[in-house]
């Protein structure tokens, strides 16, 4: 009987409690053990375990822990701990799912979420993570943050539809061919919702380059486009050469194209002999000194 009074008593003590920190602290075990009560309340005693686990300080190492504070500990216990957690509640998850698509006219239906119970924190559905699909519903994953930035994924099953205004193409755009307003136009779109970026607006892509062909009556993902250099490789460019009392302006051949910023190779059109030139602006460059610290490396653009 006494034995088995005994053995009720360790199992008591040693009920899992409940962490919401990425870290055991003294006031933890304190919570758990009321014999650590004197232990400093922010020391630390190692990680809190990933949520679904335990960790648990055994007899032995709670005796170590005593000594090395004063503590005055006999008892055969141990101390667990483990994050408090639930199934998301999917009020929450929608609420997570339409701040992300805020601004957007967007019909959600979840059909399906996971049950895996998390810890609590904030839900997180970034537009990134749906994942595309040819039926009507589509797999988005997201997380819950929590101590910290510490993420633990979630995921659910949904239906989306939304309505906006997207850029359609209508004719063949051309690699390498700035986009003219006369190849777009605004168009009411209404299905689902992909993770691709579409251009909503006529200014996102008037005057961008497709790095591919983007075919007739497309929809135009930004993530095709790019913007047009100030300077193209082969661009005959005004140089400007500063100087202490004023500056020299000529002209070059660029051997690389870039943004402005870009430091690229110039080569001058009289001597052949080429130089390091940032560009200031469309068809500008200036002579960069010798040496010159903090530049952009030199542009491989073309």
């Amino acid at each position: 009987m006494i034995a088995a009074l005994a053995t009720v008593a360790i199992l008591t003590a040693s009920d899992c409690h409940p962490i919401q920190t990425e870290k055991i602290h003294g006031r933890d075990l304190a919570s758990a053990l009321p014999a650590f009560a004197a232990l400093p309340a922010d020391a630390e005693f190692g990680y809190a375990p990933n949520p679904g686990q335990e960790r648990i300080f055994r007899t032995g190492e709670l005796r170590r822990i005593a000594s090395a504070y004063h503590v005055d500990f006999r008892s055969e216990a141990n101390a667990c701990f483990t994050w408090p957690t639930s199934v998301p509640d999917r009020e929450k998850l929608l609420a997570a799912m339409k701040s992300t698509l805020a601004g957007r006219e967007a019909k959600i239906e979840i059909v399906e979420q996971s049950q895996r119970g998390a810890p609590q924190g904030e839900i997180v559905f970034p537009a990134s993570g749906i994942s595309q699909s040819l039926s009507d519903t589509a797999l988005w994953h997201g997380y819950v943050k929590f101590a910290g930035e510490r993420r633990f994924p979630i995921w659910a099953r949904v239906r989306l539809i939304v309505r906006e205004v997207r850029v359609k193409a209508i004719e063949d755009l051309r690699p390498g061919e700035p986009i003219a307003a006369s190849q777009v136009r605004l168009e009411t779109y209404e299905g689902p919702l992909t993770r691709d970026v579409t251009a909503t607006a006529l200014s996102d892509v008037i005057g961008m380059i497709p790095r591919n062909g983007i075919a007739a009556n497309s929809y135009v993902q930004m993530a095709l486009l790019s913007a047009p250099q100030d300077v193209q490789r082969g661009d005959s460019v005004q140089v400007v050469v500063p100087m202490a009392n004023g500056r020299i302006e000529t002209q070059g051949i660029a051997e690389a194209g870039g943004m402005r910023g870009t430091v690229i190779t110039v080569r001058n059109t009289k001597s052949g002999k080429t130089f390091r030139a940032r560009i200031e602006d469309r068809g500008k460059v200036v002579v960069v000194p010798a040496g010159a610290p903090g530049l952009a490396v030199e542009g491989k653009q073309s």
